[in-house]
């Protein structure tokens, strides 16, 4: 019986750089290309993981979210705030939480409900130029706010042990 022996040829060497650069060329291309562009992204708000509000980062805006005592069935109430004069952060509106993008049991006619036991925080949540971070929060190791400006779909601004979660997400039409 004869035995069989690979040999190596230059051809094959050849064949084999040629197929990782072709390799390589489709992933850095579909790598850059693929990426979302800015008009169809969005931030998402997250509460314990559960979205609590959008919004859109193609304009600049400074949202305050604050958490208050409720008088109803629930522990405590989610206030979402605008603030108004950018500059000197001297005016806030309450906007009324519509629930469109909350479980039943987080929606509301007037806020974005939670129940729990935790402590009361406020969270400040700063658009600019198609990115988003967190300006100030009242967690204790301030990690959220460490991070910085985010402008890449699906990098995630996390606030631990909050629970309070900021994603860049892309908007697909359905």
């Amino acid at each position: 019986m004869k035995k069989f022996e690979l040999t190596k040829k230059s051809s094959d060497v050849y064949a084999f750089c040629a197929l990782l650069l072709a390799t390589s060329a489709i992933l850095v291309y579909t790598d850059v290309y693929n990426k979302p562009n800015n008009e169809n992204l969005e931030a998402g708000v997250y509460l314990q993981a559960n979205r609590i509000d959008a919004l859109d980062i193609a304009d600049g805006a400074v949202y305050a979210y604050k958490q208050e005592a409720s008088t109803g069935e629930f522990d405590f109430v989610y206030n979402k705030y605008q603030v108004v004069n950018i500059d000197d952060r001297t005016q806030d509106v309450l906007i009324p939480g519509t629930g469109d993008f909350a479980p039943a049991f987080y929606a509301s006619d007037t806020a974005l409900f939670y129940k729990g036991t935790l402590e009361s925080y406020e969270v400040v949540v700063e658009i600019a130029e198609g990115k988003v971070r967190i300006e100030k929060e009242d967690s204790p190791h301030h990690y959220c706010k460490i991070q910085g400006w985010v402008g890449e779909a699906g990098m995630p601004i996390i606030c631990a042990p909050n629970y309070f979660m900021v994603v860049i997400e892309e908007v697909v039409d359905a």
